[in-house]
């Protein structure tokens, strides 16, 4: 989807997610590399969301937003939904990826999307795919390797969402 094709603030999750998935090495998730990119290109009038979202831990500068501050700005934004802008739309979408309820749900759709393309790609079952990106992938900084298990659970999770 392209910039210019975004009318209502579905187009604007769509766009944000094809967005991240385009960017090397993101892995379906917001990373700081992602949301400079990201607000650099579409939300240039936003940078204090911006600096308050990728800042560490700790107290935020004297003037400036918090992270829950940044977060909670979604609200403002719920009370013209109608009237928004395209770049407020797409703020909207990545405001709404750091809410509680959205976590899991965008994890669980990534998870999901990467089973699927492998289940294309190898024409082998879930469990497979599963079994395959485990055996195929990177230990992470933290030292922990995908489990085959966990991204099948995210798969079915998924699959029983969508067919409902």
């Amino acid at each position: 989807m392209k910039y210019e094709e975004i009318v209502r603030v579905q187009d604007a999750i769509y766009f944000l997610q094809e967005f991240v998935e385009s960017q090397p090495n993101s892995h379906g998730e917001l990373t700081v590399s992602v949301l400079r990119s990201l607000f650099d290109t579409h939300i240039p009038n936003f940078p204090h969301i911006f600096k308050a979202l990728t800042r560490g831990s700790g107290r935020p500068p004297i003037n400036e937003w918090s992270k829950k501050d940044a977060v909670a700005y979604i609200d403002v934004l719920n009370l013209k939904i109608y009237q928004l802008t395209t770049e407020e739309q797409i703020l909207w979408s990545v405001l709404n990826r750091y809410q509680p309820w959205q976590r899991r749900a965008n994890q669980e759709y990534f998870m999901a999307n990467w089973v699927i393309q492998v289940m294309k790609r190898r024409n082998c079952s879930a469990s497979a795919a599963a079994q395959w990106i485990q055996r195929n992938s990177d230990v992470d900084d933290d030292g922990k390797a995908i489990n085959a298990r966990h991204l099948l659970t995210q798969y079915e999770r998924y699959k029983s969402k969508k067919v409902k």
